[in-house]
């Protein structure tokens, strides 16, 4: 049943991004992060996000580790998270857009926030 809601989970978590990422609303500090990396190395965004992502597991187990003595907070589901959430949300991020349009109601306002 464990394995079952967290895959349930995930995909729920993967799909709930990718429709984020088709509204107007500013992207989380990591994601303009690799956005911006991606951009400076004429990569796809969907090749920066995975290697962004086991970095960071790597930076997460390294701080467990030398702050607690071991690996606290840190178990196989967030091992398995780092390797398939990018390449998910890119998924659901493709079904979405054979599925639905997405047009601004207010392009105007939207306009005028961009940076």
């Amino acid at each position: 049943a464990r394995i079952i809601s967290f895959v349930f989970g995930e995909c729920i978590t993967a799909l709930a991004i990718a429709f984020y990422f088709k509204t107007d609303m500013p992207l989380q500090i990591y994601e303009l992060f690799v956005m911006q990396v991606a951009e400076k190395r004429n990569v796809p965004v969907h090749r920066v996000k995975p290697i962004f992502d086991i970095v960071m597991l790597v930076i997460s187990v390294a701080l467990a580790f030398l702050l607690t003595g071991g690996f606290n907070g840190i178990g196989i589901g967030t091992v398995v998270i780092a390797f398939v959430n990018a390449p998910l949300i890119r998924l659901f991020t493709k079904l979405i857009d054979t599925a639905f349009t997405f047009e601004p109601r207010f392009a105007k306002l939207i306009d005028m926030l961009k940076v």
